[in-house]
C-alpha cells in the first residue's frame, strides 16, 4: 500500500478546505440540526478526508455534486435521495457531461421474485431530464458499489447508498463512512474502474490502494488482517464467509486481539439462497473462535471497516460474506493516514461502547420478508 501526496501542504489544504462549493464547517449548522455536527477528519499529505455519518449530514456530498464544472461520474446500488438526482440533473442542464450506473435489480427481501423498484424510479427521472444513465453490467450478481468521481479530481467512496438514511437527510442515518479521495492515482483509477464498467470491458486493478470486487477484495483484506500485530478491529453490516471464519480464528491463537462489531440482525433466517447466512451463526462462530463481538443497533450499522493495530484501515461496500467478496463489483479503499485512523477509531470504540451482547439462549429466526423494513436492498 502507499498514498501518494499532492504535493505542497498549502496546495492539499486549499484543496480539502477551500474546494470550490463546499460549505465550511462553521455554517454547517444552518443546515444541521441544532446539535453539534463533526467536521470531516483531513489528511492533507495523503488528500484524504473521512466524512462520519451520521456525525455529518448531506449537505458537503450536495454542495460537492453542485460544484462539479466538468464532469459527474456516479456508480451505485441504490439511487433515492431527491436531492441528488436534483442536483445531477442541474448539472447536466449547465453543460456537465454526466454519467449514471445504476443496479437494474436490487435484492428486495420482501419478495426476492421482484427486485426493489427505486432504482428505475431514479433512471426514469435522470433520462427524461436528458442524463445519461445505464444499467450496470448484469455479469455481477450486484453492482454494489457507491462511488462519485467529479472532475476528474476527487472521488467519494461510500459506504452509504445515496438515499436519506445513507446521507443522512433528516438527523436519522446510518452509521456510515465516507471516504473524500483526492490522491491522483486513485482517483484516475476509480475513473478507469467507471468507463470499464460503463462499457462492460473487462478491468484490471493495478493501483493497490483499491479493494475492487470480484477481483482482490478477499486478497487485499485478508491480507490486511493478516498483518495485525496487536488488534483487529471489524466493523460491517452483514459477514458470513469460511475463509474470514479461519482468517479470524489464526490472529487470535497468535495473541492478537479481535474485535468486530456486526448489524442487529440477529434473525436472518437461512434459506434456500446461498447468500444468506445469520449474522447470530456468524457472531457464535466468532466468538467460539475468541473474538469479542457484539451486535450494533444505534445508529444502526451500514458501514463496512476494518482497522488493524489502531492504524492502517479499510472502509468501501465490501460486506464481508462470500458473495461480496467473490460476485458482486465492489470498490473500497486501503488508507495510511494517521489522522484519520484516529477518527475511525473514535468511532469504532464508541460503537463498541454502545453496542449489545449475543443473546444466551437460541432464537427463532424471522423469515427475510418481515425484515423489508429495516433492510432495504439485501445485496448480501
Amino acid at each position: 500500500m502507499r498514498r501518494l501526496s499532492l504535493g505542497a501542504s498549502a496546495c492539499a489544504l486549499l484543496l480539502l478546505g477551500c474546494g470550490a462549493g463546499r460549505i465550511p464547517p462553521s455554517q454547517l449548522t444552518s443546515i444541521a440540526p441544532a446539535r453539534v455536527m463533526r467536521a470531516p477528519m483531513s489528511s492533507p499529505s495523503t488528500g484524504l478526508q473521512l466524512h462520519v455519518m451520521p456525525d455529518e449530514r448531506d449537505a458537503f456530498f450536495l454542495q460537492s455534486l453542485a460544484s462539479a464544472k466538468r464532469s459527474i461520474k456516479l456508480q451505485v446500488y441504490i439511487l433515492t435521495h431527491a436531492g441528488v438526482i436534483d442536483a445531477l440533473i442541474a448539472a447536466h442542464q449547465r453543460g456537465v457531461e454526466v454519467k449514471v450506473l445504476l443496479e437494474e435489480k436490487p435484492y428486495n427481501p420482501g419478495n426476492p421474485g421482484a427486485p426493489l423498484p427505486t432504482n428505475r424510479a431514479a433512471a426514469k427521472r435522470l433520462t427524461d431530464a436528458g442524463v445519461a444513465c445505464r444499467w450496470t453490467n448484469p455479469r455481477f450478481r450486484y453492482t454494489h458499489a457507491k462511488v462519485v468521481t467529479l472532475d476528474e479530481t476527487v472521488s467519494f467512496v461510500s459506504t452509504a447508498n445515496f438515499t436519506k438514511s445513507g446521507l443522512n437527510a433528516e438527523g436519522k442515518g446510518a452509521r456510515e463512512y465516507i471516504l473524500e479521495d483526492r490522491s491522483p492515482s486513485d482517483v484516475a483509477a476509480i475513473a478507469a474502474l467507471f468507463e470499464a464498467d460503463w462499457e462492460r470491458r473487462a478491468y484490471t486493478p493495478t493501483d493497490p490502494d483499491l479493494v475492487l470486487s470480484p477481483d482482490n477484495s478477499r486478497t487485499k483484506l485478508f491480507e490486511l488482517i493478516r498483518s495485525a500485530r496487536r488488534e483487529v478491529f471489524l466493523q460491517v453490516e452483514v459477514a458470513g464467509d469460511p475463509e474470514l471464519d479461519s482468517v479470524l480464528a489464526a490472529k487470535v491463537k497468535e495473541g492478537v486481539k479481535v474485535r468486530a462489531l456486526l448489524a442487529d440482525l440477529r434473525r436472518l433466517a437461512p434459506s434456500q439462497d446461498p447468500v444468506y447466512r445469520s449474522n447470530l451463526d456468524v457472531a457464535r462462530a466468532w466468538r467460539a473462535a475468541g473474538v469479542e463481538v457484539l451486535f450494533q443497533r444505534k445508529p444502526h450499522l451500514h458501514a463496512k471497516a476494518i482497522q488493524v493495530d489502531g492504524g492502517t484501515f479499510y472502509t468501501g461496500s465490501v460486506n464481508f460474506t462470500s458473495n461480496s467478496m467473490n460476485n458482486n463489483r465492489e470498490l473500497g479503499v486501503l488508507v495510511q493516514a494517521p489522522e484519520l485512523a484516529s477518527a475511525l477509531a473514535r468511532a469504532l470504540e464508541q460503537d463498541f461502547k454502545g453496542a449489545e451482547p449475543l443473546p444466551a439462549t437460541s432464537e427463532a429466526p424471522l423469515a427475510p420478508a418481515l425484515l423489508a423494513p429495516l433492510w432495504p436492498g439485501l445485496p448480501l
